[in-house]
C-alpha cells in the first residue's frame, strides 16, 4: 500500500512503536520483510493481527497463525480471506464461536455442502446472517421459513425477495401458535 522508502531505522520505529495505530499502517505496507511479518502476526494488539488478517498476500504458515489466533475478531476477518484452502475454511466451520461462522455465512463462495452447515448450525446467530444472504435455493428458504428460531425467521422475512406465499406461511404459523 505505501511505496515509501524507510530507513532500517525508521523500519524498526514503526514496527516497535508503542501505538498500535501505527504498527496498524506499517502492517500494511506491501514492503513487509519476513521477520516484520512475523513480528505483526503476533503482535499483542488484536487490531494490528486484523490489519494483518487482510493482507491478500499470506503464505500458508502465516494463514495458520491467523487462523488459530486467540481473537474470534482476528478468525472472522480470516474468514472473509478469498486466500483460504478449503481444509482451512472447514477448520473455521468448526469454531466455536459463532462470530467466526456468522463471517463464513456472509461469504458468497460457499460450496453446497457448507450451506448445508450453516443450516444446521446450533446458533441462531450464525443460521440469521445466512438468511439475509445472497442467494437462497428453494429448499433453503423453506428450511429457513420453518426454523424454530424466531429470530432466523424474522431475519429470513426481512429479505427483499420474499414471496406472498412465503408471507402467507409465515403469518399462518405465527397465528396458530398464538
Amino acid at each position: 500500500m505505501f511505496d515509501e522508502k524507510l530507513s532500517a531505522d525508521k523500519r524498526q520505529a514503526l514496527l516497535y512503536s508503542s501505538y498500535a495505530r501505527i504498527r496498524c499502517y506499517f502492517a500494511q505496507r506491501a514492503d513487509l520483510k519476513p521477520d516484520e511479518r512475523e513480528r505483526l502476526l503476533n503482535d499483542s494488539s488484536e487490531s494490528v493481527r486484523i490489519m494483518m488478517a487482510e493482507r491478500n498476500d499470506l503464505d500458508t504458515d502465516e494463514r495458520r497463525i491467523l487462523l488459530q489466533d486467540a481473537s474470534e475478531s482476528v478468525r472472522a476477518k480470516m474468514a472473509h480471506s478469498t486466500q483460504l484452502e478449503m481444509s482451512e475454511r472447514q477448520g473455521l466451520f468448526a469454531d466455536p464461536h459463532d462470530r467466526v461462522r456468522s463471517a463464513l455465512a456472509q461469504r458468497d463462495d460457499l460450496t453446497p455442502e457448507e450451506r448445508t452447515a450453516l443450516l444446521q448450525d446450533a446458533s441462531g446467530l450464525v443460521r440469521a446472517v445466512f438468511a439475509v444472504q445472497g442467494d437462497l435455493t428453494a429448499e433453503e428458504r423453506a428450511v429457513l421459513l420453518h426454523d424454530p428460531d424466531g429470530w432466523v425467521r424474522s431475519a429470513f422475512l426481512r429479505r427483499g425477495d420474499i414471496t406472498l406465499a412465503e408471507r402467507q406461511q409465515a403469518e399462518a404459523a405465527a397465528a396458530s401458535s398464538d
